[in-house]
């Protein structure tokens, strides 16, 4: 039960975010793409979460709600997030009552190793370089010499290199994250603490850990 009727939210204490790629089209369209490299395993709840704050970015101080215009979260892998095959998957947020209802928010997810015929083929093509196949379009020329020019400009670098250091670290988070998962399931299965350690030679201090996860969980 909340007794709070009225409560005064303070962005300044809030989870922060760094865009990859920000900006508003002529029409004031907010869009938002991000390159994903490693699926952290929360990837739809940070779209959800980008896609607010690229509305906090619209709506300054002394705005009206009325002045939000669209906006779309762009989420491009070189992995299928949800495993069927699409090249891009379209969220949209609508009544479900009345579908042609809506309020302007979208997120996007490109899959590089999408295998439908379902994309325009310079989207395609786009997609195919993405994950590192040859293709013969002239835009994806373009761009890859961009990306040679950016590769020797010193300044990118030790940006690229901090980026780097960033995507490592949510490679190691979720690697750490299906090691837990691979044991929580082993342990529903009923393989003891010992046979997991054995199996897949992971140390039994963090198989008893989610051990004792699991069951202050079954407690509760």
């Amino acid at each position: 039960m909340f007794y709070n009727i009225q409560k005064r939210l303070c962005t300044h204490y809030i989870h922060g975010v760094r865009f990859d790629v920000f900006g508003t089209l002529e029409d004031g369209t907010a869009v938002d793409i991000e390159m994903q490299v490693l699926n952290t395993g929360n990837l739809p709840k940070r779209m959800r979460y980008y896609g607010s704050m690229a509305d906090v970015q619209m709506l300054e101080k002394g705005t009206v709600y009325d002045e939000l215009m669209e906006s779309y979260v762009i989420m491009i892998c070189p992995f299928d997030l949800f495993g069927e095959g699409r090249h891009v998957y379209t969220f949209k947020s609508l009544c479900k009552e009345d579908p042609e209802l809506e309020d302007g928010t979208f997120k996007l997810v490109l899959n590089a190793e999408g295998t439908m015929d379902d994309v325009s083929p310079k989207l395609k093509a786009f997609l195919d370089y993405m994950a590192g196949k040859a293709v013969d379009d002239e835009y994806v020329k373009k761009l890859d010499e961009a990306v040679k020019m950016a590769r020797l400009n010193k300044k990118w670098r030790t940006e690229y290199m901090v980026i780097n250091m960033r995507d490592r670290e949510h490679e190691y988070i979720g690697r750490e994250m299906y090691k837990r998962e691979q044991i929580e399931e082993m342990l529903k299965d009923g393989k003891s603490p010992q046979d997991i350690a054995s199996f897949c030679k992971y140390p039994m201090e963090l198989i008893e850990e989610v051990q004792k996860k699991m069951m202050a969980e079954t407690v509760k």
